[in-house]
Parts: structure tokens; sequence; C-alpha cells
């Protein structure tokens, strides 16, 4: 976006090579201001996560280091928008996240604030989530998350 277009989701259905024409959700509309899908993570049930970037609270791309950023639950088969009532932080502190069991986990890390591992509900509201291992280096630390290796038991 950055001049005013729309950030959104395209669908291609299983077994197609090509985008499904009768879809588009855009995801921009329905936060209602000028935000940036950054990045989205399908949990399953229709339910992703992403990050969305402000980018009408920013005057340059050098503010991607600053607090414009936040996490966003998209229903994609309603095509409805929850901005998580989480603390902004910067586009790269929340851009590393991990699916697993049913949950999204993302490291958020906000400039000169307490910066935690937070795990996600897609099941919840806009307050479902939990803080969880607390991280050093608020607004300086981007966490890469990686899933536990399966066993065979």
């Amino acid at each position: 976006t950055g001049l005013g277009g729309h950030s959104g989701v395209l669908r291609i259905k299983k077994g197609e090579a090509n985008f499904d024409p009768t879809y588009f959700y855009d995801v921009t509309a329905e936060i209602g201001r000028q935000a940036c899908l950054m990045g989205l993570n399908y949990v399953g049930n229709g339910i992703a996560f992403g990050t969305i970037q402000y980018e009408d609270i920013m005057t340059s791309v050098r503010d991607r280091i600053t607090n414009v950023a936040q996490v966003v639950k998209l229903d994609l088969k309603n095509k409805k928008a929850t901005v998580m009532n989480t603390p902004l932080s910067p586009v790269g502190m929340v851009r590393s996240p991990l699916v697993f069991k049913g949950k999204y986990y993302t490291g958020i890390a906000p400039i000169n604030q307490e910066a935690f591992i937070y795990e996600f509900d897609p099941a919840g509201d806009a307050n479902s989530f939990k803080k969880g291992t607390a991280l050093d280096g608020g607004g300086s630390v981007q966490v890469q998350l990686i899933a536990p290796h399966p066993t065979t038991n």
C-alpha cells in the first residue's frame, strides 16, 4: 500500500492453479485505516494470523523500526479482521511466527517496553492471547520460533 492502496488476501482453490477471481478479502478496508498486511500464517478452520503495519502513522520506510505494527486475526471465510489488543511494535519484531498445536505464537518486542513471546487462541476475541516467556531487549530483539521435531513413540 503506502500510496493509498489496499492490502488483502487472494485464494487458490484446492486442485486449481490460478487465483479464484471471485475472492478478494480487502483487509485494509476491514480494519478501517491505512494498513499493510505484512505476513500471514494459516492456523486452521478458516483462521489466519498476520502482522499489519499502520502506514497512516508512518512518514517513511524507516519508520518500520518504530512501533507501527500489530497482530491481526483474519477470518478468511467470513472476511472479518480482529486487531489483537497487543502493543504496537516494530514490523520485524512480529514477523517470525509459529503455528503449533492449533495456536499462533510470535515474539512482540515494542521499543522501550517489555518483550514477550505471545500465544494466540484462534477461537477467541481481540483479547484471546497470553504472554509467555519474557525476552530481553524490547524493540531490539527478533525471535525466530521453531517447532519441536516430531518424535516417534
